[in-house]
């Protein structure tokens, strides 16, 4: 995933080259091999060290750390339709969790690129040298096979003269002498830019792109590059506005970005956002906003680049993840935004940040006794002997929603009288009050607001919400599906023989106003009405809705932790929100003690949104 002046992690989440600056420094001592680059995919990763030697390490199912394994498939053992990724092939190549060498890349190799499944990398000589899954011909060899290549092959027609390459999803491309772009792999989207469509297993030049390319990203199914002048233009998927033009539409042949016409030193492209560095260090972002990854401080969707808030200058290179965006800064520093889900911003929580903030670096120790570069003691108070990160902004405080015993942060009370709002789903303690609006009625929820730490749909729009409100309210209905989802289990599903019985709890969200409103909310308790399906997930029917109008819940766990949820509502006793919906709005199940699930949806997402109807598609 690695362009000539930027990285991205893009849509899988993986290290970021902007990382390498910190990585490169932290991991490698006197006895290691310095790494003078990195670059993470899917799930694994890889470096050049020095001397032009490359490493990788992580997922290796199919031969992308390029070891050498031996990969049997699946048919070769008689099995014709393989039920989960554990049939395809056997166990030969193995996972790493250590760096294994590079078979053939002993030295001379100047910069790696991990895509999904597949990894390439250029040589000193220019050449371009590919590894891993080939099933759309993302190894450039001019054929396409569901055997990987767990050795490095060489590109078919780049034996020299690249400058630069990035891997995708499952197609690649690479900048080449003279400014030039050639992309080959899967074209579902256009990604390849050619005008076709049509997949390619050998390099095909990028229409328009013949030369005076600056820097190039290919993200998950669409690819960006700036050319000279510093324009920037996209092609590919643009589902979710991710290539600028304001189109809405895929575009198998680069279009210039709006806005961007000069000025861009550097892009980077995710699965379904899209961000640059512009002359004077300004970084604008467009796509998919949904929690906060564009940083402009609004969640919604944006066909064209917006501004990054407080980033108008002094940003020195951007990478942009799945879900998240990083931003290295003048001095060093790195400031992250979006979804917090799993720590990636960095900044020490999980709360999703819809604009910039910094990252806690690991420069300084706090109660280490010494002050530090950017450190401040305070010499007393609840930090007694401690040091604060002034420069990150961390409060002598207990985190939000604590008080701890005989801290006194707020220099008025013990109790913390600032920090009195129970999170959602808990009790309050005595000294605690509770607030109104909580989703379930006599439940101290305080904050009105979804939980965060939802498992969200993995790809956009594959969560459909429909509302009808009928003039017989008998006839009101409400359907929500939500299909797509990953690392959920059987037991994390909550049925009636899981997790001591457990409720399951309905809400939508309005989040048009300055805080999230409870639309409709609805409880289904554990008892009557539930069923196992199969070993696969659990069902709960009710015809006459006596539950908060709710029919039907089904919950499938799915193969490989691949989930999906179905609700149905109906009568009297559904309370609809009021129609047309004021998008955005957020829709919530929550599994009580269990896991949450969540879909997000905005105007660009809405086929319908009238008086009596609303259906529309997730971000």
């Amino acid at each position: 995933m690695v362009s000539s002046e930027t990285s991205d992690d893009s849509f899988w989440g993986g290290a970021l080259v902007l990382a390498a600056m910190l990585v490169a420094a932290l991991l490698a001592g006197p006895r290691e091999a310095r790494a003078i680059q990195v670059d993470g995919g899917g799930e694994h990763t890889c470096a050049v060290v020095a001397g032009g030697g490359v490493k990788c390490w992580g997922d290796n199912f199919y031969g992308q750390l390029g070891d050498g394994c031996t990969y049997v498939p699946g048919d070769a053992r008689g099995i014709t339709s393989p039920a989960n990724r554990d049939d395809r092939g056997v166990d030969a190549c193995a996972d790493q969790n250590t760096p294994v060498d590079v078979s053939g890349l002993g030295s001379g190799v100047v910069a790696t690129s991990a895509g999904a499944y597949h990894t390439c990398a250029v040589t000193a000589g220019g050449g371009v040298k590919c590894w891993g899954l080939n099933e759309h011909g993302e190894l450039g060899v001019g054929s396409a096979s569901s055997i990987p290549d767990s050795t490095p092959v060489d590109v078919n027609g780049l034996g020299s003269g690249a400058l630069a390459v990035s891997a995708g999803s499952s197609h690649t491309c690479a900048v080449v002498v003279g400014g030039g772009v050639k992309c080959w792999g899967d074209n579902f989207s256009g990604q390849l830019g050619d005008g076709t469509g049509t997949a390619q297993s050998a390099p095909v030049q990028v229409s328009g792109l013949e030369s005076g390319v600056l820097a190039m990203s290919a993200g998950q199914n669409h690819t960006c590059a700036v050319a000279a002048g510093g324009g920037v233009k996209c092609w590919g998927s643009n589902s979710s506005g991710q290539l600028g033009d304001a189109s809405g539409s895929n575009q198998p042949a680069p279009v210039d970005v709006n806005g961007l016409g000069s000025g861009v030193v550097a892009v980077s492209a995710s699965g379904s956002h899209t961000c640059a560095v512009v002359a004077g260090g300004g970084v604008k972002c467009w796509g998919i906003g949904f929690r906060g990854r564009l940083g402009d401080g609004t969640g919604s969707n944006q066909p064209a680049p917006v501004d990054v808030s407080g980033l108008g200058s002094g940003a020195l290179a951007v990478s942009a993840g799945a879900n998240h965006t990083c931003a290295v800064a003048a001095g060093g520093g790195v400031k992250c935004w979006g979804s917090n889900l799993n720590g990636q911003v960095g900044d020490g929580t999980n709360t999703h940040r819809m604009t910039p903030v910094d990252v806690l670096l690991p420069a300084a120790i706090c109660g280490d006794g010494v002050v530090d570069a950017g450190e401040g003691c305070d010499g007393g108070g609840c930090c007694a002997n401690d040091c604060v990160l002034i420069a990150n902004g961390i409060e002598c405080r207990a985190a939000p929603g604590q008080c701890d015993v005989a801290e006194n942060c707020d220099g008025l009370s013990a109790l913390c009288p600032d920090d009195q709002v129970a999170v959602h789903g808990t009790s309050c303690s005595a000294e605690e009050p509770c607030t109104s609006g909580a989703c379930q009625a006599g439940e101290c929820g305080a904050v009105v607001a979804p939980r965060d730490d939802c498992r969200e749909v993995l790809e956009p729009w594959a969560a459909m919400l429909k509302l009808k409100d009928s003039a017989n309210d008998a006839k009101d209905q409400l359907g929500w599906d939500w299909k797509v989802g990953a690392g959920t289990t059987l037991a994390d599903l909550g049925g009636p023989d899981q997790l001591g019985g457990a409720s399951y709890e309905l809400c939508v969200y309005g989040e048009s106003g300055p805080e999230p409103e409870v639309l409709l909310s609805a409880t289904v308790a554990p008892g009557p009405g539930w069923l196992p399906v199969k070993s696969k997930g659990y069902k709960f029917s009710d015809k006459a809705g006596t539950q908060g109008g709710i029919t039907q819940i089904l919950t499938t766990a799915g193969e490989d932790g691949r989930a999906s949820v179905k609700v149905k509502g109906k009568g009297v006793g559904l309370a609809l929100p009021v129609l047309p919906l004021g998008l955005p709005v957020r829709v919530q199940l929550e599994v009580a003690g269990g896991v949450c699930f969540e879909a997000a949806y905005s105007p660009a997402g809405a086929s319908k949104n009238g008086a009596g109807q609303f259906q529309g598609l997730s971000d």
